[in-house]
């Protein structure tokens, strides 16, 4: 069960962050992903409407189908 200073802790955090078994990303204004394709170090990577990032899934966005790997890294991109 996480306590108040562990919930603060992870507000205050950028960049990739684990939480609760499940991965999100806040961007250099802490600001988490959300519903939106983003990049770091060159590799693509998604962030669902609950703020989680897709992972080992296919999702279609705009006409495309994404495959994500286990790390988030968008994997194959094609036109349906």
């Amino acid at each position: 069960m996480m306590d108040v200073k562990d919930l603060l802790e992870m507000l205050q955090q950028t960049g990739f962050i684990s939480f609760d078994g499940k991965d999100y990303y806040a961007n250099e204004k802490g600001h988490l992903a959300k519903q939106t394709f983003f990049y770091v170090d060159g590799s693509k990577y998604y962030a669902k409407g609950d703020f989680t990032l897709a992972k080992n899934e296919t999702i279609t966005k705009w006409g495309k189908k994404y495959t994500f790997d286990e790390n988030g890294r968008i994997a194959v991109e094609f036109l349906l």
